[in-house]
């Protein structure tokens, strides 16, 4: 009898955890999407529209599609990585994602193409802003990490790092879309100029008669 109630209690807790997951996962794509998206549009503050929760379905399956477009392709081709040290494996593995990652999502979101996820339009804006662009890099990754670290203390070393892990989470996320949702609008609105060449004063005129338009591209959702 003992044994039947570890394992319902098991089977629950189980379902529970998945059920958790799902709506977990569900809001962080939720707040992940309409932060980058409303941050491309050089908007101040990031609106949240009053939408049913049932109307974000596709968001996570969106963001986890980006995510295994990506992470098959590279676990193939660094699988050899395996037979020298695993643990090399999965700190390249994650590398690669981390700079594959952003650079998909953005270019789906900016064609509205789930099928187009390296847009050569978006991802030539970004390396003409190479110094931007790592310091986005950088910045979310001194995040990232130390939410990590956070999230292992609290798993093997004691639960009171789960208080500073729940806020640190959240936190953690909406500060990366914030960033990569402000770099979309750099790189899509404003190129870079490293040379500096005189120019005729009809192009000149002509650059501000254009600024002066209320219209910029913005990575729609």
């Amino acid at each position: 009898m003992a044994g039947a109630g570890f394992v319902i209690l098991f089977v629950a807790a189980l379902a529970g955890c998945a059920i958790w997951s799902v709506i977990y996962l569900t809001f962080v794509a939720h707040y992940l999407l309409t932060t980058i998206t409303d941050s491309s549009a050089g908007n101040d503050e990031v609106h949240y529209p009053s939408e049913a929760v049932a109307e974000w379905w596709w968001k996570p399956v969106f963001c986890l599609w980006i995510a295994g477009v990506f992470l098959i392709p590279a676990s193939l081709m660094l699988a050899p990585l395996l037979a020298i040290q695993p643990l090399i494996y999965v700190i390249c593995l994650a590398v690669l994602l981390w700079v594959l990652y952003p650079i998909g999502l953005l270019s789906a979101l900016y064609t509205q193409n789930w099928l187009y996820f390296l847009h050569p339009r978006i991802i030539g804006r970004m390396l003409r802003h190479y110094g931007a662009l790592a310091y986005v890099h950088l910045m979310t990754m001194l995040a990232a990490v130390c939410c990590v670290g956070v999230l292992i203390g609290a798993f093997t070393h004691t639960f009171l790092w789960a208080l500073p892990a729940a806020f640190l989470v959240p936190t953690t996320i909406l500060f990366y879309a914030r960033n990569w949702g402000r770099f979309a609008w750099l790189s899509l609105n404003f190129l870079s100029r490293t040379k500096k060449t005189r120019r005729p004063w009809r192009d000149i005129l002509a650059e501000e008669a254009q600024a002066n338009r209320p219209t910029s591209e913005a990575i729609r959702p």
